[in-house]
């Protein structure tokens, strides 16, 4: 058709809705013949489309259409609307979209076989005696051109390994990372291996201060850490928070980096400046129990504190782990180790509804300090009996001998805080109790008469508000109360019995005068 059209003299550059000539289209096909017979008719071979693309903008997936179109003058360096110089790294150059479009022959074609490309490189090397790290910049925008699917993109890596970087200084950084950091994070051995031969500073630092060794940790690279140790990587270095390697692989899922890091002896008790955690806590933090267990059998301190007192067993009782609680124990953790705040690890496992860990706990002795009175100056029966649920929890306590006996921090008996929360369940569980700590082991009228009236106080308060379901649970406390003890019958109030909860004791069985 072309053939047909042109010698009567078709508008040759004529541009579609999108600004398009029929060169960008055929540069988009790849369609050679056109595109040469297009050239014959001196079609405008820099011709913008609205979003300023070129010819060779649009043919990045064709190398034999970039070959004509580069041979008839086509500019290499063009850059479309959003573009800017080769030396600015966001630039966006024919070069860079194929990059962008992982189209590794056009990429070569760039590289290695073109006139337009040597020259390109050539000035390059010119400039490098003036702006290296420009020139730098410029190959590092072409590899983070891919930088989000980097592992996925074969132009990325033979721009990385492409001798045309092998002038420029290794050791310059764009956007605060050197090519060793982004080659050390995705793992690329091979890169690594080269840019070290290049001569990159195995521990550069990033903006946060970090070497490549620590990406590679992160990112279970184990191979690349090899490569970097062997190149002499500092194995405890720190950055700005005293973070280490091994912090960084214990917090992730790195289990292949801790065992070769373990052959070098990595020290674990460097704790991070912010919260003074260790690798231990990392570890235990973001649930990776196999790494807890890797650790400890490495030699880590099962007792090194943090900046709050925590250790890395009260962080697993928080995090109600009870498998790292156990391998904590098993390899010597102390569980009578309190926080700043004086809770016990029983205080942490209790607040967070932690069952598996109390079970743990009290399985390892927790019986020595199951009584002891945390930040609030409650035991861990009263937060217990203060949670909304923690039946389990509050059996599992009186079982081991939790004192029912002693008074919370606002002065309260045990049977006053399960009343005053209208939980049932908890009040039969306490009055079926015998208190230990007592001679006589049994509840008495004095300790029963409090909660007595506290029980009908509540329900004259939620029939008042119509709150039917609240007042139910109070005449449910009420009545057990009395069938454990019928004296509360002639206990003098401070209120008006109702007649409806009387007539309610009444037809339940519980007489009341």
């Amino acid at each position: 058709m072309a053939k047909i059209l042109l010698p009567y003299h078709a508008v040759i550059d004529a541009q579609d809705c999108n600004g398009e000539t029929p060169l960008h289209i055929a540069a988009r096909k790849g369609r050679i013949n056109v595109i040469n017979l297009l050239l014959e008719f001196k079609a405008n071979i820099h011709s913008l489309s609205r979003t300023e693309e070129t010819p060779l903008h649009i043919a990045v997936a064709h190398p034999e259409a970039i070959e004509v179109l580069l041979k008839a003058g086509a500019d290499p360096n063009s850059v479309d609307k959003e573009g800017r110089t080769p030396l600015d790294s966001e630039e966006r150059s024919p070069f860079h979209y194929a990059i962008a479009k992982d189209h590794l022959a056009t990429v070569e074609e760039f590289v290695n076989d073109h006139e337009a490309s040597v020259d390109l490189l050539a000035t390059m090397s010119e400039v490098v005696k003036y702006e290296a790290f420009n020139v730098f910049k410029y190959f590092m925008s072409l590899v983070h051109t891919r930088a989000n699917s980097f592992h996925k993109s074969r132009t990325s890596k033979a721009l990385l390994l492409h001798e045309a970087v092998s002038g420029i200084d290794a050791n310059l950084r764009r956007n605060g990372s050197s090519a060793l950091h982004l080659a050390a994070q995705n793992g690329y051995e091979g890169y690594v291996q080269k840019l070290i031969n290049f001569g990159a500073k195995v521990d550069a630092r990033d903006d946060e201060n970090r070497t490549p060794f620590h990406l590679a940790a992160q990112e279970n690279q184990d191979e690349t850490v090899k490569i970097l140790l062997g190149a002499g990587s500092e194995i405890n270095a720190q950055d700005d928070d005293s973070i280490t390697p091994i912090y960084l692989a214990s917090e992730s899922r790195a289990h292949r980096v801790l065992q070769v890091l373990f052959e070098y002896n990595p020290d674990m008790t460097i704790a991070t400046l912010s919260q003074g955690w260790t690798p231990l806590h990392a570890s235990i933090d973001r649930g990776r129990w196999w790494g807890t267990e890797l650790l400890l059998d490495a030699g880590a301190g099962p007792n090194l504190v943090a900046h709050d007192g925590w250790t890395p067993l009260h962080l697993a009782a928080f995090k109600k782990n009870a498998g790292a609680v156990k391998t904590l124990l098993n390899h010597g953790a102390d569980p009578t180790l309190t926080t700043k705040k004086g809770d016990t690890v029983l205080h942490l496992a209790v607040g967070q509804f932690g069952v598996g860990v109390i079970k743990e706990l009290l399985e390892h002795g927790a019986e020595k300090y199951i009584n002891d009175r945390g930040e609030t100056n409650d035991t861990a029966l009263h937060l217990a009996l203060k949670c909304s649920d923690c039946h389990v929890e509050l059996q599992l306590l009186i079982e081991h001998g939790a004192d029912i006996d002693l008074r919370s921090s606002e002065g309260l008996s045990t049977l006053m805080l399960a009343t005053i929360a209208r939980d049932l369940e908890k009040v039969k569980l306490l009055l079926n109790t015998n208190i230990t700590s007592r001679a006589d082991l049994k509840w008495q009228l004095d300790d029963l008469i409090p909660a007595y009236r506290a029980a009908i106080a509540l329900y004259c308060q939620d029939v008042a508000v119509n709150q039917k379901e609240e007042a139910s649970k109070c005449f449910d406390l009420v009545k057990a109360l009395l069938e454990k003890e019928p004296e509360l019958r002639d206990t003098e109030l401070d209120i008006k019995l109702p007649i409806d909860l009387c007539m309610r004791l009444s037809n339940s069985g519980s007489e009341h005068n």
